[in-house]
């Protein structure tokens, strides 16, 4: 960062197409990829692919891979990673094994982002159906808390202290609260466009 000059290219055994998402694992030491040509890939800091996922793919572009942190729960068996697609699944995998954990579709449509809780117990996920759901880690078809954002939805973040979810749409911004009953939206607002009204 200091000389602005990259260090390693990941190009051997790479993505044949675009690049849509990367993570960096907690201990700094491996990547994730994935991108529009269905493939998930695990890098090692070198630049060297150390494995690519054959088996219980997506079946369209892998838009979002997300590390799942470790905690007590989530540590047996292993660490895990999550990854969403074009094709509304959220899909669960050992990073050590490549097992598959969970496939479960969430969406109808695509799934644009996912977030993580910091401890691993929460994973959210948000999609061009307009729904942001929440999914325990432990049993991700159990029900769990949904809403409605009223537009697509393009981004997530979770609130590191509580249960809030910073939601990112095509229109504006929502802070929900997913364990509040009466009033789950915190706080909104809507995007200004030049030379338009506020939507």
């Amino acid at each position: 960062m200091r000389t602005g000059k990259a260090t390693q290219r990941f190009s051997e055994d790479g993505h044949t197409k675009e690049v849509l998402s990367c993570a960096i694992s907690s201990d700094g030491r491996y990547i994730l990829s994935s991108g529009s040509d269905r493939e998930i890939k695990l890098w090692n800091v070198k630049g060297n692919c150390k494995h690519t996922v054959k088996e219980y793919n997506h079946n369209d572009w892998v838009s979002k891979v997300r590390f799942i942190p470790t905690s007590s729960k989530t540590s047996v068996g292993g660490q895990y990673f999550a990854s969403i697609g074009w094709d509304g699944y959220l899909k669960i995998w050992n990073n050590q094994t490549f097992n598959i954990k969970d496939s479960i579709k969430v969406h109808d449509g695509s799934i644009n982002a996912i977030t993580v809780s910091p401890r691993g117990n929460f994973i959210v996920t948000g999609g061009k159906d307009k729904k942001v759901r929440v999914f325990d880690f432990s049993d991700v078809e159990k029900p769990a808390p949904s809403h409605d954002a009223g537009s697509s939805v393009n981004c997530l973040a979770f609130n590191p202290r509580c249960h809030w979810i910073a939601i990112g749409t095509e229109v504006g911004w929502q802070i929900w609260d997913f364990e509040a009953k009466d009033t789950p939206v915190i706080a909104e607002g809507n995007f200004k466009l030049e030379g338009k009204k506020s939507l």
